[in-house]
């Protein structure tokens, strides 16, 4: 075996070994270390290429680390997360391990901890809406900035705005929330939305439902391709067709094709990888 072919080696299995826990001043003489065994005998363009690459891998590994080090601290401390990242220009679907659902915005974070059945705490950096499974034992808790929003099953979304102010939406069921260092709770109930700003909150109502009133089916099929990104394609001959209808805003695209396809006695599928629902005629 070769010199090439040794370096390679060491270098994979310095890369691939499990990081123990260590300060940064051991993680850096540990470095050097390798620095000085494996790169400093080569000749001046083979360790500079090396020493490039391999130094800008350990700068990422090490903020990577810091990010999901910060992140633990803040959020949950002394619990392993796990973290969801939308950097996409669509809404991202997320599956929580108690099954309630999560539409994440883009530019939105989500951070769970991994024993999540038995602590259903949640932090949002962004906007997401949630349909929550019910469990009277396990409160579902969602943190966002100062706020605290806390159920045990419904269907809400909340969203932080760039002023550092927080609007929470709930659509089914009920919801507490309340503020860090502030002894109050607000109560919600469905078509009620609570404005946070700059220690002030404010309870207003808002327009749960969307009205689809004589309306071609188009337009319906129009809204669910904004609303959700999926491409919808159905038999040409109920294009035009009139619905009037009544649905959710934020209703789960499942519900509203149950919906359709029962009016119309039609079965669909739904394209997940190619975001496309499909009707077709019962045979």
């Amino acid at each position: 075996m070769n010199k090439d072919t040794n370096f390679d080696k060491d270098f994979n299995d310095f890369w691939n070994e499990e990081a123990p826990k260590c300060s940064t001043k051991k993680k850096e003489a540990e470095w050097e270390t390798f620095a000085s065994k494996k790169l400093r005998n080569k000749n001046t363009s083979f360790q500079f290429k090396y020493w490039r690459y391999a130094a800008a891998i350990f700068v990422l590994v090490i903020a990577s680390v810091s990010f999901i080090y910060f992140t633990k601290s803040v959020a949950f401390p002394d619990a392993e997360v796990t973290i969801v990242s939308n950097l996409g220009e669509k809404i991202k679907r997320v599956k929580l391990p108690d099954s309630s659902s999560v539409q994440l915005y883009p530019n939105s974070k989500l951070t769970y901890t991994t024993n999540f059945r038995a602590n259903r705490k949640v932090e949002l950096s962004g906007e997401a809406f949630f349909d929550v499974s019910k469990d009277k034992k396990h409160p579902f808790s969602v943190t966002c900035l100062k706020t605290i929003t806390t159920v045990l099953g419904t269907s809400f979304s909340i969203k932080q705005n760039p002023q550092k102010s927080v609007h929470i939406k709930l659509y089914e069921g009920s919801i507490k929330m309340n503020v860090k260092g502030d002894y109050k709770s607000w109560l919600l109930a469905p078509g009620e939305e609570i404005t946070y700003s700059k220690n002030n909150v404010l309870v207003s109502n808002f327009e749960r439902f969307k009205d689809f009133n004589n309306t071609t089916l188009k337009d319906l099929i129009s809204y669910i391709n904004q609303q959700y990104s999926y491409k919808i394609e159905i038999p040409e001959k109920y294009i035009n067709q009139k619905i009037t209808l009544r649905i959710r805003k934020k209703e789960m695209p499942k519900t509203i094709c149950k919906t359709i396809a029962e009016i119309y006695d039609l079965e669909f599928i739904i394209d997940q990888s190619s975001r496309k629902i499909i009707f077709y005629s019962k045979q």
